[in-house]
């Protein structure tokens, strides 16, 4: 994966117009809207995927603590306690991990100040001067403004497929718990 250029080498001898024959202005907006919007989709679906996991953890912490098989119980078999446990613990930690914040480490945000000036952990790196972030905002071209966004909406993508890849595998140990549950449930009636 190559990296994007600094922000002040990006090229600016680029038509901003494209090849579309479009007005300039019309051009950059779009851009610059498309990439907003796909920035707003993306934390939205983030939000989606914490929400879900969530949900699948409450369910399962009180399937695991009230269901129809108790931890507690002598009565039950052994094997089947231990296997739902297990199955039920590994379901809530992928939910856990999920949901758990994450952020890039100090010296990848310090990096990131170089290429990116819209994600909020670029935003945080100690290596930000105010001043200076305030003075590119006024001095910025379209094009480091399109590769900022661009930069950091990948970012945010990467996230959300560790997210979805966390809670892809919550699912399955969700359905061996289920199956456990629905085994015990027909065995008692």
């Amino acid at each position: 994966m190559s990296k994007p250029p600094i922000l002040e080498e990006v090229d600016l001898s680029l038509a901003l117009a494209g090849s579309e024959g479009h007005d300039i202005n019309h051009a950059s907006r779009a851009r610059i809207q498309y990439l907003c919007n796909q920035h707003q989709a993306l934390l939205t679906q983030i939000q989606f995927a914490d929400a879900k996991a969530v949900a699948l953890m409450t369910l399962l912490g009180l399937i695991a603590l009230r269901g129809p098989i108790e931890m507690h119980s002598t009565g039950e078999d052994p094997v089947l306690r231990y296997v739902f446990l297990v199955l039920s613990a590994t379901a809530v930690f992928c939910c856990f991990w999920a949901v758990f914040p994450r952020y890039p480490s100090a010296r990848m945000r310090r990096d990131m100040i170089g290429f990116d000036r819209w994600s909020w952990p670029s935003l945080a790196a100690d290596t930000l001067d105010p001043a200076a972030y305030a003075k590119f905002m006024q001095t910025a071209e379209i094009s480091q403004l399109v590769q900022s966004l661009s930069v950091s909406n990948a970012a945010v993508a990467r996230v959300l497929l560790r997210k979805y890849t966390a809670l892809r595998v919550a699912f399955v140990f969700s359905i061996a718990v289920l199956a456990i549950v629905c085994v015990r449930l027909a065995g008692m009636a």
